[in-house]
């Protein structure tokens, strides 16, 4: 059950960027199906946040994801623009989910071949 709260860093992998910011994720899981709310700080422009003049505010986005087992994947929506979307796939042991994720697209028209290529790591700790 991934049910809680969890914390932790993305990591872009992405060349020429040393791109890193903070997710916190409110999860409730029913099923094999979990949804919630995760934050992203960081996030470069990629996406809407809560200061649209700062590159570094915080995006808010819907998570929904299907469990097989141990591996969670799914999408995370931008929760003011349904163009900002990001792919995950992460591999839960305990209370550590680690995996890799992709952006999908931006609502952001001025970044979005730049934000098209953004990938990377993401570790989370389940908190509560």
């Amino acid at each position: 059950n991934v049910t809680g709260k969890w914390t932790g860093e993305w990591i872009s992998t992405a060349d020429n960027t040393t791109a890193r910011g903070a997710v916190v994720a409110f999860v409730a899981q029913e099923g094999n199906a979990s949804t919630g709310v995760t934050t992203l700080t960081q996030t470069l422009g990629c996406f809407v946040t809560d200061n649209p003049d700062s590159a570094d505010g915080i995006a808010t986005m819907n998570v929904n994801a299907t469990l097989d087992r141990q591996a969670i994947s799914g999408q995370a929506v931008g929760a003011t623009e349904d163009n900002d979307r990001i792919e995950y796939n992460l591999v839960v042991n305990g209370n550590v989910a680690t995996g890799t994720y992709r952006i999908l697209s931006t609502s952001n028209a001025e970044l979005a071949e730049t934000c098209a290529a953004g990938r990377g790591t993401v570790t989370l700790q389940r908190v509560e």
